[in-house]
């Protein structure tokens, strides 16, 4: 297929909300019997605001620099402000002073005394959890219309429309842990061409593949049925061997890298274009097994150059990120039929 002339439009909407609710609550239960004879403990809950631990959070900035040396709970030595924090509401429950010592500044002996008596005259247990609820949603709607004109008469008028939504909502209750986390990896994107009609979907099944080209492999999904990843067979050795045989991997725009191969101009690629007959369009079974077809035999007749950014998450029922749709366009079929090609970030 010959494109000779086109008029296309093209629409992008995108809504994203997102509410998280955070509770962190410190629970103490004290007494002054014996734990093997009290049945009833006392308990009280602490609900730290966010203005307490804002204000708890300036006062560990303001003593950094200070040093406690095993003072009682009535010296003017300075503790650290969460040991003093926790001391003053150890003493509100348990009508008694609190004593805290360095390790530093006491004995292994002195330290077993003190841990000993603080056990006879109180005990005290402590709990802190963290609630957190978190509700997202998501759509996005992309529409194009335009009437396309190809070298043997042929004219086509066309109206498209997709859309895609997710919502989500999961609550948790655990205790804090204090850590590092990793960063997120950078996304990398090809082209998708979406061959059903349907919104981005991607396999819940990571494939191993060297995507940005820097001799490591990385885990990626694959397209689900009915959509394959545009691929040029560079060497001709009829396989994909990694990002650098794809569309976007290493420049971070898909559409930018197909449109170098446009030599006549027309915004379009097809049969005038020489890497027409170059290009594959990868897909994958449910059970992992590739599949290489050339543009004829996947029944694509013509690739619009144009897009409009259409950022979605595509995401499995855990909330897990499988991929990010950036950009939307279209691509013309043999049949005369318009699908959409997208620009996915994996």
């Amino acid at each position: 297929m010959k494109i000779m002339q086109s008029n296309i439009s093209l629409y992008g909407e995108h809504t994203q909300a997102s509410h998280r609710t955070q509770q962190t609550s410190l629970r103490i239960s004290s007494g002054n019997e014996q734990p093997a004879t009290r049945a009833n403990p006392a308990g009280v809950t602490f609900s730290l605001s966010r203005a307490a631990q804002d204000a708890l959070a300036r006062s560990m900035a303001s003593s950094a620099s200070e040093n406690a040396k095993g003072v009682s709970s009535s010296d003017s030595s300075p503790l650290e402000p969460k040991m003093r924090l926790l001391a003053n509401m150890i003493e509100a429950l348990t009508g008694q002073p609190v004593r805290v010592f360095q390790a530093h500044a006491a004995s292994r002996e002195d330290a077993r005394v003190s841990i000993r008596q603080s056990m006879q005259s109180s005990s005290v247990d402590m709990e802190l959890a963290t609630y957190e609820r978190v509700a997202e949603m998501e759509s996005t709607r992309f529409r194009a219309e335009g009437v396309i004109q190809t070298a043997d008469g042929q004219a086509f008028a066309f109206d498209v429309e997709l859309e895609m939504h997710r919502a989500y909502v999961q609550e948790s209750y655990q205790s804090t842990r204090i850590g590092t986390q990793q960063a997120a990896a950078p996304l990398t994107d090809p082209l998708l061409l979406q061959f059903d009609g349907t919104g981005v979907e991607l396999q819940d099944m990571q494939f191993s593949f060297d995507l940005n080209v820097d001799g490591t492999l990385d885990s990626i999904a694959m397209p689900a049925t009915g959509s394959g990843f545009l691929a040029l067979d560079r060497n001709g050795n009829g396989a994909i061997d990694d990002g650098s045989e794809l569309f976007g991997p290493r420049s971070g725009d898909g559409f930018a890298d197909l449109a170098e191969h446009d030599q006549d101009g027309n915004g379009w690629i097809d049969e005038n274009d020489p890497v027409f007959s170059q290009l594959r369009v990868w897909t994958a079974d449910a059970q992992g097994a590739q599949t290489l077809s050339t543009l004829e035999q996947s029944g694509v007749g013509a690739l619009y150059l144009g897009r409009v950014q259409t950022p979605f998450s595509v995401q499995t029922d855990d909330h897990r990120t499988l991929g990010q749709v950036r950009s939307s366009g279209v691509f013309l079929t043999e049949a005369g039929d318009v699908k959409t090609m997208h620009q996915v970030d994996l």
